[in-house]
């Protein structure tokens, strides 16, 4: 009998920090609404380019994929733009990117693509429906795309052949970022 009331407690808080977030402040809030694919997708690519990254570093990552998304030069919903990438088949017979020919490193770094830092992973999902909940191209909205329309960024210790051809917009932390 004590095993199922610790068994009941724990799917009592797993359910109740289900429900819960917290904003860029530290404050607990109820998640607003179910989530779905497309803020997923968003808030895989937040945690694990930038959960290392203060706040604005966090919401530049979303600019650029919103940015990609709106672009001609690239596929037209966030998880397309996340997960563009080289595809080969694998021993099993199933598709996998092909290590380092990815648009964001972590999705084709041979790594699992699961979170494991809750409380960043949370930051992720709240900063990803607030970028989705504003309509992001309208400066009326209240959110100012601080990449100023970036489509592509790197980190300070890479230097990709593509950084040469374009214009650099702003650094973040270890991020530069451009268009």
């Amino acid at each position: 009998m004590p095993g199922n009331k610790m068994l009941r407690l724990k799917i009592l808080c797993f359910l109740i920090l289900s429900l819960i977030s917290t904003n860029s402040f530290g404050q607990w809030i109820i998640l607003r609404e179910e989530v779905n694919e497309e803020l997923l997708c968003m808030a895989k690519n937040i945690y694990f380019e930038s959960g290392n990254q203060p706040l604005a570093g966090k919401l530049a990552v979303g600019f650029v994929t919103i940015n990609r998304v709106v672009s001609s030069l690239f596929p037209e919903s966030i998880c397309d733009v996340i997960y563009q990438s080289e595809y080969y088949t694998n021993n099993i017979g199933e598709e996998a990117p092909v290590i380092g020919r990815c648009q964001f490193s972590w999705y084709c770094d041979g790594k699992s693509d699961k979170p494991t830092d809750s409380y960043t992973w949370l930051q992720a999902l709240e900063i990803s429906r607030e970028i989705l909940d504003f309509n992001v191209l309208d400066i009326t909205s209240g959110i100012i795309d601080i990449t100023e329309g970036s489509l592509w960024y790197h980190a300070d210790y890479a230097n990709p052949y593509w950084s040469q051809h374009l214009q650099k917009t702003v650094t973040i932390e270890n991020h530069i970022f451009y268009k």
